[in-house]
Parts: structure tokens; sequence; C-alpha cells
């Protein structure tokens, strides 16, 4: 990595080293400072007046499909700045118990990057499907049943302008820590399918539920505790462009789509490059 970024970097940190770190590890301590600090400098008058019972989670029931109800709580109060509204996306997660009387609870979440266990999967729309997927909680305690059974889904309630894909290559198994090298196909266009999203009405069009690929970030070696870090871009008029530390060069657009990628940026294919998302 070159020299003048950490010495950058310094000046913010000052025990920051030129040891390897991981790159999505980074990229969110980063975005999250950067929504930090904005947030701060919008609020700092606000502050003073702020009720101290507005940071308390917020709930409320919701009717869904076929008149079911939901118990519905937000985590946190989905502070704007310009880092949500270009990276910032919304999940929500609902458990139900298995008794058709019992009602669910969602609890809604901001993310920056979605997380994807790629050990079974050879693609990633297949990643996607995966996390989108009904999990079976055994196990769960409730105060007035004790031990039930139940289910867990997660859906897509907000999309991003720009997506962060997380391939999660680093596993732990009984032998220990793995690197997972097998390929995982990604397209040039993620089209996002209509049940991964709480509402499909939020999103009728498929223009508006596609994505365009514009970088890849690839993790070079087969160990968890080293390797190497390289970036493919994709420039305004189309061209691609691999980025390794100094050394910058052309690259065809074929061999970005076989690279053996970390992180994945989508962003709207309705978004163009001179616009604001609003």
């Amino acid at each position: 990595t070159p020299q003048y970024f950490y010495d950058l970097l310094k000046k913010f940190n000052p025990k920051a080293t030129n040891f390897q770190e991981d790159t999505q590890e980074f990229l969110l301590f980063l975005l999250d400072m950067i929504h930090t600090e904005f947030c701060m400098m919008i609020n700092l008058d606000s502050k003073k007046n702020e009720n101290p019972n507005n940071t308390i989670d917020d709930e409320w029931e919701q009717v869904g499909k076929k008149n079911q109800s939901a118990v519905v709580i937000t985590r946190n109060n989905f502070e704007e700045s310009v880092v949500t509204k270009i990276f910032g996306g919304r999940l929500r997660s609902v458990v139900k118990k298995r008794d058709n009387n019992a009602k669910a609870s969602a609890s809604i979440e901001q993310f920056f990057c979605l997380h994807l266990d790629i050990d079974t999967v050879d693609s990633i729309e297949l990643a996607l499907d995966n996390l989108m997927s009904a999990e079976q909680i055994e196990g769960l305690k409730t105060e007035k049943t004790g031990t039930v059974r139940a289910s867990k889904k997660i859906l897509l309630e907000k999309l991003p302008n720009i997506l962060i894909l997380h391939l999660k290559r680093f596993a732990f198994t009984l032998q220990g820590a793995v690197k997972l090298q097998h390929i995982v196909e990604y397209p040039l266009q993620l089209k996002i399918h209509p049940n991964w999203l709480v509402s499909k009405k939020d999103y009728p069009t498929a223009i508006q539920r596609t994505y365009t690929l514009f970088s890849v970030v690839e993790h070079l070696g087969t160990s968890v505790l080293k390797g190497h870090y390289t970036c493919d871009i994709k420039k305004p008029d189309g061209q691609w462009l691999h980025l390794d530390d100094y050394n910058v060069a052309s690259v065809k657009e074929q061999t970005v789509l076989n690279r053996d990628a970390y992180l994945l940026s989508v962003s709207y294919t309705h978004l163009r490059a001179h616009e604001t998302p609003e």
C-alpha cells in the first residue's frame, strides 16, 4: 500500500501500522467513522436540546400479508448523512414461533454491506438467496412459554444506491481457519429478486432492482493470516482498470469477471455518474 496513505492515516490514528488488515473491516470502519462525523457536525446544536428518550428503540405493530401482524422494532434512529444516502440499506429480520396464533417479531437494522456465506454456493445469486431464505431456530427461549421452535427470515427493506457485497472467504473449521478458494460467479448486472424484498411495491420495475458491477476486490494468497489485495475499477467510459498498489493498468472485462472476488461493489443501473442520490 502506498506509504502516503499510511502517513495520512497516522494523522487520525497514531497507532496505525503497515501490517495487513482485513479490507472489508477497514472499509466498514471508514464508512462508519465518516458517517458518525457527519452526524456529529449536523447535530452539534440540536444535541443540546435532545430528549434522551429519543434514543430508545422505536416499536409498533404492523399488519402485513393476509392480515398477519408483527411487532416491529427499529434498531437505532437511522441518522441520515451523505454516507447513508449512498451506501445505506435496511434489513428486516422476522422471527416467528411455530404457532399460527403467535405474532411475528421483526427488527429493522441499517447496513452498509451484506455479508454472504459462500461455502456451499457457486454464484452470488445463490448466496443472496440463501441469506434471504427462512432459517429454523431450535431452542429459542421466551419469558412466557419457555423454549420454543421458531423460524427466522431476512429481507431487504430498503435498497442502497451502492450495494457492497462481502464474500466470506475466510471460514472456521475444526481444523482451524481456512480460505475458501472456489470460484463464485458474479454477473455484470445483478438483479434483485422480488422475493428478497419486504415490499415489491417499493421497487415495481426490473430497472429499479438492477445493479451494475463497478468494483471488484480480490484477495491473493491461500492463508487467512496474510496475502495481498488488488482492485478492479470501472471508469465512467466503461473501461476497466486494475489497481495493484502503485501499479495501474487496463484490464479486460472478462478477466475482471474471473477474479477470486472478496468484495463486490454494484450501483443502481438507473443512477447516472453525474446524479446525486436523494
